[in-house]
């Protein structure tokens, strides 16, 4: 099937609330089954959606919700996909802290610690944050240095997709989980529709997104937020460097 349509195209799956929409909605919850099986390289019997995160405020000054697409698979493992295209979005202690609160949070009063169950975080990043290796897909676990096997501390998974790197590959074989990174980075169209005719969710999540783009109302709210959002950033970049430049008078 190839796809021609070219209705709102700078709105694209690494737009977090548009990401959110595609992958963090009731009724696709088999899109993101296949999309976790394809990263993950693990089998998902089923999952759950956790939808109790607002996708956008009702006015466009209000304030976005992060992306925060989050599921429990049927063994009871935790899954919470972030998606950052501003450079800005990502620095290592954010990440073990926001890993830390998933976690945490699934204990409830009165039970005991051994309820606490894995917690796997995502992230998707149009950035280069490990600049020391080339590799796009890091895995991050905990590891006895002494005993790598003894299998403990093993609730920890930390997942990291660079697509600036991963865009940049001269050579990538066609597996679902590079199809899924394709039609995240949107920038080569040609792999997005191979993806769309080898893979029946890749095929529904671009239908989702072309529902998504051609809702006038939906895409005004974003754009309306976006300039917020862009707005009160540049003040605060403003109010830093105006704070420096003080301290150094």
């Amino acid at each position: 099937m190839n796809y021609t349509n070219n209705i709102n195209t700078d709105i694209t799956p690494k737009k977090d609330v548009v990401f959110k929409l595609i992958f963090g909605s009731k009724g696709n919850e088999s899109i993101l089954k296949d999309f976790l099986q394809s990263l993950l390289d693990i089998k998902i019997d089923s999952l759950i959606l956790d939808l109790s995160t607002e996708l956008l405020p009702e006015f466009y000054d209000g304030k976005l919700s992060r992306v925060d697409v989050r599921a429990k698979l049927s063994d009871g493992t935790n899954v919470n996909i972030e998606m950052q295209s501003k450079s800005s979005g990502y620095n290592d202690q954010r990440c073990l802290q926001h890993w830390s609160k998933l976690y945490s949070n699934e204990l409830k009063n009165g039970q005991i610690y051994t309820n606490l169950k894995k917690t796997i975080c995502i992230w998707i990043l149009d950035e280069n944050i490990f600049p020391e290796y080339d590799d796009f897909e890091s895995k991050y676990e905990m590891v006895c240095r002494e005993h790598p096997n003894s299998g403990r501390f093993s609730d920890m998974e930390l997942h990291f997709f660079e697509l600036q790197k991963f865009r940049k590959c001269d050579k990538l074989e066609l597996s679902n989980k590079n199809l899924w990174l394709w039609f995240i980075d949107h920038t080569n169209m040609e792999m997005v529709n191979m993806g769309s005719v080898t893979n029946k969710e890749i095929e529904k999540a671009r239908k989702q997104l072309d529902k998504i783009r051609s809702n006038h109302e939906l895409m005004e709210r974003i754009r309306l937020q976006e300039a917020y959002e862009m707005d009160y950033n540049t003040d605060i970049d403003c109010t830093k460097k105006e704070g420096m430049a003080e301290r150094r008078s």
